[in-house]
């Protein structure tokens, strides 16, 4: 466990790439990375005092602009939530450290140890150091509870906690039976030496590049956008590079990457582990402002944490940080619209390929099948074949797994047909397993188990 003294994380920034250096060491799983709970209050309390300052500026320079304004301003200041900001800080904080109880002991221990003036507390006039103590305390607490761990204790507070070679009575004393166990590091950079190794700028930039265009980086982008909710919508272009507003994916969107940026590499335990800044172009299917289906195109900015970890292909990537999708940069407009109008076309080629289809016996049985699309496309698809039949027993077929077998249906009878969007839709229907790939296959193969049964039941004419 590595544990973090306040004087060495204060005021981190949740987007730094010291957050980022300690997000990758807590998902490598070899490395737990934690603040005691006196050390995320610490925290938190140093931003909620930014915060107070930045608010009462503003209130005085609000007071002062009415003053010398002869009509009366419609600027508003927004009342003072200390709370509001105090949840958030923890929230924030929380999210980048696992957090060490400080529990009612520990505090207790570490204002008496303060009462006595003893290290790690002050022993000065005011005597002080009492929060110190109690993080102190809390280490140990942490140690007691967990004795096959390590700790690793980074703190710049080298006059109360020493510089690890020897420890000061009565730490000696509360070290005893731990000495084994315990280490001290005097800053953020001891911790980077001792536990990373960096990868040189442009060797991480090629293999995060390598890595955000894999299959499985792109599914699971797209299946993270799909998930997206707008508090109010989002913006993207249109075919005919009209801006489109739109609240969510009516199907998967396409993924493609735009750039990358500001990519840091480290070597943790043998596995590489990378933070970037991606901008992808999504495409697709949307369900505009308008409650109607549209064509459009966004570029979404995302930080994200990724891993060349040989037992962790095909993982997710962890987004760290992301923006609302919204619309191109200039320079990618035009790009954006090539995207949105093969979109907008492959709809429009389906449904005709649609039409043209030639099968005995089609009927209405073809909807209960199509529920799980919910789109435009999908109800022009079953819309355009009122003569299609499947087999009683095909409707039986599992809602979730009814994508697949219909694009299963019409790529044997017509193999030019590009049905993967399909199948892509009715994954938006299945629990979540290990990713896209691995969802398609099941998808697949239960598709096949279902033709089976019906080659089964109709002696081999199913289809």
């Amino acid at each position: 466990m590595i544990v973090f003294d306040t004087n060495v994380v204060n005021r981190l920034s949740p987007s730094s790439p010291r957050a980022d250096l300690i997000h990758a060491l807590r998902s490598s799983g070899h490395h737990r990375v934690g603040v005691p709970q006196m050390v995320l209050e610490e925290m938190v309390a140093h931003q909620a005092k930014r915060y107070y300052k930045a608010h009462l500026a503003a209130a005085e320079a609000l007071g002062a602009l009415e003053a010398e304004t002869p009509w009366t301003p419609e600027s508003v200041l927004a009342d003072f939530d200390l709370e509001r900001c105090q949840e958030h800080w923890r929230a924030a904080y929380a999210d980048i450290f696992e957090v060490i109880a400080t529990s009612g002991e520990a505090a207790f221990k570490g204002l008496a140890r303060e009462a006595m003036a003893l290290p790690p507390a002050k022993d000065s006039k005011p005597v002080t150091g009492g929060r110190d103590a109690a993080i102190w305390f809390s280490v140990l607490e942490f140690m007691d509870e967990n004795p096959d761990e390590g700790v690793f204790f980074v703190t710049g507070n080298h006059r109360d906690f020493g510089d690890g070679s020897a420890f000061a009575y009565p730490m000696n004393e509360d070290l005893e039976g731990k000495e084994d166990r315990f280490t001290l590091l005097p800053d953020f950079d001891s911790v980077v030496q001792r536990f990373t190794k960096a990868v040189p700028g442009e060797d991480a930039a090629a293999a995060a590049a390598e890595l955000l265009s894999s299959d499985p980086y792109l599914g699971e982008i797209s299946t993270a956008a799909f998930e997206l909710e707008a508090p109010a919508s989002f913006v993207g272009i249109g075919p005919s590079g009209e801006p489109v507003t739109w609240s969510s994916w009516a199907l998967l969107p396409n993924v493609e990457l735009l750039s990358v940026a500001n990519v840091t590499g480290h070597e943790i335990e043998g596995d590489t582990w990378y933070t970037a800044e991606a901008q992808w172009l999504l495409s697709g299917v949307v369900h505009s402002a308008a409650d109607a289906e549209s064509c459009a195109a966004s570029v979404w900015q995302i930080k994200v944490l990724l891993t060349t970890g040989t037992d962790r292909d095909g993982s997710a990537p962890t987004l760290l940080a992301a923006q609302d999708p919204a619309l191109p940069r200039a320079e990618d407009e035009e790009r954006c619209i090539a995207v949105v109008r093969r979109v907008r076309e492959s709809v429009r080629r389906l449904g005709g390929q649609a039409q043209q289809l030639v099968l005995p016996d089609v009927t209405r049985s073809l909807r209960p099948l199509l529920t799980s699309l919910e789109s435009s496309v999908t109800r022009q698809l079953a819309d355009s074949l009122p003569k299609f039949t499947l087999p009683p027993s095909l409707t039986r077929i599992p809602h979730p797994y009814s994508g697949a077998q219909i694009a299963k249906i019409l790529a044997n009878s017509h193999p030019a047909y590009d049905t993967s969007w399909i199948t892509k839709a009715a994954l938006r229907s299945l629990a979540p397993t290990t990713g896209p790939t691995a969802r398609l296959k099941q998808t697949d193969d239960v598709a096949e188990n279902h033709e089976s049964d019906e080659q089964d039941e109709h002696g081999g004419e199913a289809e």
